[in-house]
């Protein structure tokens, strides 16, 4: 989310704590003061600065960073020293920036781009090209906030690969809003690796979170939810209430999208409870405008209108506020200038009357001050007090609640593990058998490997006296929606092959096309459209040796004398396709002793990885399956296995991987 809401709000809480944990800040910030007060170099003043700065602006100090930027600005207007020109321009840039003045930003930031070298200032150019990127997604130009996001990133993986986390995310992000989801994934998966070979949780709950988004604006709403539900995990584990508010909130709008009203209003409910707990007034209209979307899709028009009403009230407030910041700053000038103005003609009036203050007088008017100035700080200070005691009693309160949500959400996540487990075993159980292949064939493998611990992949067979039946699958999906599908796919091939007694494997693939079809016509198109299976089906009969099959997107590969032929696959699913319904195409070839028959799903070419984290594709696992051609099956399955891990490394599997070959 861009804005500065959230940062305003840890800003708040550090002041009010300020005087009782920050007693080593402190000390280093009164050093650098005095360092810079005593300081004779103006380059090396600079430097100071930008150090002091630094601390400040971690501390969202925004009025000290504006006059240390101003300061170092003044001191470099008569340098020619290109690092001085280049840092002082680059904290003015940064001061603009935090006021959400961006076209300033972006020239002060300019300038410093000009004067900071490569190799003596890469971190602070670094920062600079990151700085500049952010701007750019504020002006809603994501493609050169790409350009700049790179740069920085190229520049930090040069000092330690630990520094290029926040690049990825923003990269990510920018390729997200261009919807460019392929991009964008790599980049997450990548920033993924990096957090968890670091131990980076924290910054791994941001990745989550915008990775969930980009599932979300890439109509991927199962892969949304699991990654809204990973970034909520590491927040309530960190317990950062006004992130969990937003995380529960984001769950909510998912869940309404989907049309699943009761989980909606469930998650909507919890995010508001958790965002009137912290006072964010942003997550609460946010809530409140989701829950009235819910009640009026329910037709629930009284709960509606009073959410409805608590949304608008809310932005109203926060609009109110905006504005009344604007007038503050306007007035607070008018005041400046106002009280120049009358120090100016009160000075001019004691030079011409040319009276002197007594002595005495100077004392009295000094201890007067110096006891006024004391009353207000002690004032001030108990102020503090009282404000951080009620704080911290509503933190605790807070923090229960946290822990007790985060109790029941573990509760509820075990019963689901629990459950998905014992599903396991059943969709364990359907697949078939390896021993109908060990009957069948001289040699075979089967490389299955789910993404989740339920897959949306299967594969099928049936065998007689005469011949063996086999089919290779990729559901719609992965995890439990895929799973349900394949189990409804294995259910289909039973009642088709063993009851029906059809074995043409175009007629199989038709009759399953009609069942699939026949189960999900209550849904609406939409829907229907993503319902179905990619698929290979075989029938090889043992005394011609004849190979029949019929392919649903998926192809069909021979490896015969070395050789690689490839059988290209009908351009449709077994389930919903727009246009006309076609039947199944039926191919048939006599195989020879040696022939190699492999099947696939997509998981394995469409996996990320490599130095440069991208897809494995299908030309690389050709050239293994022809590496391979002259060694047992065992082998190749083994080189699989161990090529598509190293090529994984740290990123995360992206889909459901099954490969299936067999020699006669």
């Amino acid at each position: 989310m861009r804005g500065s809401k959230r940062n305003i709000l840890l800003f708040f809480c550090a002041i009010i704590c300020a005087p009782y944990f920050s007693f080593a800040q402190n000390e280093r910030v009164d050093a650098l003061k005095d360092s810079i007060a005593a300081e004779k170099n103006d380059s090396a003043k600079v430097m100071q600065i930008a150090a002091l700065f630094d601390i400040y602006q971690r501390d969202y100090k925004l009025e000290e960073c504006k006059k240390l930027a101003d300061d170092a600005l003044i001191l470099s207007a008569n340098s020619k020293v290109k690092i001085v020109i280049g840092m002082a321009n680059l904290l003015k840039g940064i001061s603009f920036k935090d006021y959400e003045d961006y076209p300033n930003a972006q020239t002060y930031l300019l300038i410093a781009l000009k004067n900071l070298d490569r190799e003596a200032n890469k971190r602070a150019l670094g920062n600079a090209n990151s700085y500049m990127g952010y701007i750019q997604e504020q002006m809603n130009d994501d493609t050169r906030a790409i350009s700049y996001h790179r740069t920085a990133l190229k520049l930090r993986m040069e000092i330690s690969e630990k520094l290029t986390i926040n690049s990825l995310l923003r990269i990510a992000s920018c390729f997200t809003d261009l919807k460019k989801f392929d991009s964008a994934y790599h980049y997450f998966y990548k920033g993924i690796g990096l957090c968890n070979k670091y131990n980076n949780k924290r910054s791994s709950s941001g990745f989550y979170n915008n990775l969930g988004i980009a599932y979300s604006h890439d109509k991927k709403p199962d892969s949304s939810l699991v990654y809204y539900q990973k970034a909520l995990n590491v927040l309530i584990e960190f317990k950062d209430s006004a992130s969990i508010a937003g995380a529960l909130i984001n769950v909510g709008g998912l869940y309404y999208e989907l049309k699943n009203y009761d989980k909606a209003i469930e998650y909507y409910k919890r995010g508001l409870w958790m965002a009137n707990k912290t006072g964010y007034k942003e997550w609460i209209a946010n809530g409140a405008s989701g829950l009235a979307s819910v009640y009026y899709e329910r037709q629930e028009y009284k709960l509606a209108y009073d959410n409805y009403k608590l949304s608008r009230d809310y932005r109203d407030s926060l609009f109110n506020e905006a504005k009344a910041s604007d007038i503050a700053n306007a007035e607070e000038k008018y005041q400046s200038e106002k009280k120049q103005q009358e120090l100016q003609i009160a000075d001019l009036k004691i030079k011409m009357q040319g009276d002197q203050l007594h002595k005495s007088d100077t004392q009295r008017t000094m201890l007067i001050v110096g006891l006024i100035i004391s009353l207000i700080v002690f004032l001030l200070m108990l102020w503090g007090y009282r404000k951080m005691k009620k704080l911290t009693k509503e933190l605790s309160f807070v923090n229960k609640e946290v822990v007790k949500q985060n109790s029941i959400i573990e509760e509820k996540n075990k019963d689901i593990t629990d459950s998905i487990q014992y599903a396991k075993q059943i969709q364990k159980a359907l697949l078939s058998s390896d021993d109908l292949f060990a009957k069948s064939f001289k040699d075979y493998f089967i490389f299955f490997k789910p993404k989740d611990i339920v897959s949306g992949d299967f594969y099928w067979a049936y065998k007689d006296d005469k011949e063996i039946l086999i089919a290779n699958a990729d559901c719609t999906g992965h995890g439990v929606p895929g799973a349900f599908m394949s189990l409804i796919g294995v259910s289909k091939l039973n009642e088709i092959v063993k009851e029906r007694n059809i074995r043409d494997t175009d007629k199989i693939m038709d009759q399953l096309r009609d069942g699939i079809l026949e189960i999900f016509s209550t849904a609406n198109q939409k829907q229907q459209s993503k319902d179905g299976m990619d698929m290979v089906m075989m029938r090889y009969n043992f005394t011609t040796a004849k190979l029949q099959f019929s392919c649903a997107n998926n192809s069909l590969w021979l490896l015969r004398n070395g050789e690689l032929i490839k059988h290209k696959a009908d351009k449709f699913p077994v389930g919903f396709s727009y246009g006309s319904k076609q039947p199944f195409t039926l191919n048939e070839i006599t195989l020879q002793e040696g022939d190699v028959v492999l099947t696939f799903s997509d998981g394995y070419a469409d996996q990320f990885g490599g130095v440069g984290g991208k897809k494995f594709k299908y030309k690389n696992l050709q050239k293994i399956i022809v590496d391979m051609a002259q060694q047992p099956l065992t082998e190749m399955k083994n080189v699989l296995a161990d090529t598509l891990k190293k090529w994984q490394g740290d990123l995360e599997q992206v889909d459901d991987i099954t490969v299936i070959g067999f020699k006669v």
